[in-house]
Formats: structure tokens, sequence, C-alpha cells
């Protein structure tokens, strides 16, 4: 799952719901999509063996948990 929602992070670490992997992005309301692009395809590059877990997505990191 991907998403700009932060209800699934709720739903993942408060609620402790299963989830087959969930990348969050947290880029801001008005992020470009060539941004929202680039983020996913560093994500796909480096974390790709980590896909299944719960990936926080910034403009500047990537935080796995």
């Amino acid at each position: 799952m991907v998403a700009d929602d932060h209800d699934f992070g709720e739903l993942v670490f408060r609620f402790h719901q299963p989830h087959a992997g969930v990348i969050l992005f947290r880029l801001g309301d008005f992020a470009e999509l060539d941004l929202k692009i680039e983020r996913i395809d560093y994500v796909l590059e480096n974390y790709g063996d980590r896909l299944a877990q719960f990936l926080i997505v910034s403009r500047r990191a990537v935080r796995v948990r």
C-alpha cells in the first residue's frame, strides 16, 4: 500500500492491524508529482528488500519500522 493518508499509520501502529507493507509519504500537502515519483523510485531502488515493512518517506529520508 502506498499512501499519503496518515490513517494507515494509525491503523498499523496504534491498533496493530496486520499489513503486507505500507509506504507512507510525508512530503507535505502540496508535493509535486515529480517529487513523489523521485522518492518512490529511490525507495524501490534502495529499500526493495524491505517493502513488507512500514516505510515512512520524507523529502530527505526513509525510515523503516
